[in-house]
């Protein structure tokens, strides 16, 4: 029996978090699952190209045009199983969910993606939503016990964690260039979306603190948001004589830049457990904030360098002697990307996801 699933996510925006996605879909047994793909926003990314996604404009939560159109397509593909990345992808599934006779949903639903929850009136929504889901995935032990606090059953939660997979080798000369960086350019590269609350502000701070004593250095910034303008506005008016800094954006070939990079920061404030996953398999040397989600990924000192949380003058201090050494630079990368082979073979992941789905449904 071929079983259809729908991965239904927030956006497809090119990131470590959508590449995640896409690899798991492709990944999958075709002739074991049937797999659709569904964005609420940002239909028009690579990411949503290659997957061959479904558009559906949901302009907000209580959208009913774009709840209707949803339900529709959902009738249409009739699947067992929705796998809802995020939480409006996980509040949208009460468009098409009803209640099943064992105490689950009809069709299944699985979520991903929401134990951070943005701030906003409609967190309860999504709370409710969320405890209702037949399986709830996190990816570490520290994101499971933040489910926990949302109300989720330990029953209910099933812990995968997340494949690393480096980027294929690229032409690093001709990607310096395209980040307007010289030939002979060194770089770092902290990633997320451009928002408030993504602490990319201190990667900005971090950098100020370290860059003018190398002069091949730069740092470069995977992502768009909202703050982009703010965050522009800031890291100029720190180092306008001397501005190395790079805003990228949101780039199809964003895995090539974390891979190409020397260095790779962490600052999300709850950790980024997949661009740091990233980092690691490409052997970049990666540089976190000492939280108990990064703790699970790196071995202090020997697979990757951990600094107090929020303390960008500290981040600069630790990375500053890899700077000047080479060998301890590529000692730290090498045993990340042997770590992450070790712990988080994407193979192990895909396996895992697809018993899941197997005993769903």
């Amino acid at each position: 029996m071929i079983i259809p699933i729908l991965f239904l996510a927030n956006d497809l925006a090119p990131g470590a978090a959508s590449r995640h996605l896409a690899r798991l879909a492709t990944g999958l047994d075709r002739s074991r699952f049937e797999l659709r793909v569904a964005v609420l926003n940002r239909g028009d990314s690579p990411v949503a190209r290659e997957l061959q996604a479904h558009a559906v404009k949901l302009r907000h939560a209580l959208d009913l045009r774009g709840l209707f159109s949803l339900r529709g397509f959902v009738n249409e593909f009739r699947p067992k199983i929705v796998h809802a990345w995020g939480p409006e992808a996980i509040s949208a599934t009460a468009a098409f969910t009803r209640a099943a006779p064992d105490c689950g949903l009809e069709p299944r639903v699985v979520a991903s993606a929401a134990s951070i929850l943005p701030a906003s009136s409609f967190n309860w929504w999504t709370r409710k939503r969320l405890r209702m889901c037949d399986r709830v995935v996190p990816a570490t032990w520290v994101e499971a016990e933040r489910y926990r606090q949302l109300g989720v059953l330990a029953e209910r939660l099933t812990r995968i964690a997340p494949g690393a997979k480096a980027a294929a080798d690229t032409d690093r000369a001709a990607l310096l260039k395209s980040m307007d960086m010289p030939a002979n350019a060194r770089y770092i590269v902290a990633a997320g979306r451009l928002a408030g609350d993504s602490g990319l502000r201190s990667a900005v701070w971090a950098f100020d603190l370290i860059h003018r004593e190398f002069p091949d250095l730069h740092l470069a910034i995977v992502g768009d948001g909202p703050a982009r303008a703010k965050l522009l506005e800031y890291a100029r008016s720190s180092m306008a004589a001397d501005f190395r800094i790079r805003f990228v954006g949101d780039r199809a070939d964003g895995a090539a830049i974390v891979a190409g990079a020397d260095f790779a920061w962490d600052v999300h404030p709850q950790g980024d457990v997949r661009h740091t996953l990233e980092a690691m398999a490409g052997g970049v040397p990666v540089f976190a904030w000492r939280l108990p989600e990064m703790a699970e990924l790196i071995d202090d000192g020997i697979t990757g360098i951990l600094a107090e949380a929020g303390q960008p003058a500290q981040l600069a201090t630790k990375t500053y002697p890899f700077l000047r050494d080479d060998e301890r630079r590529a000692a730290i990368g090498s045993a990340g990307r042997a770590a992450a082979f070790e712990r988080f073979l994407p193979n192990r992941e895909i396996e895992h996801y697809a018993a899941m789905y197997s005993e769903l449904a």
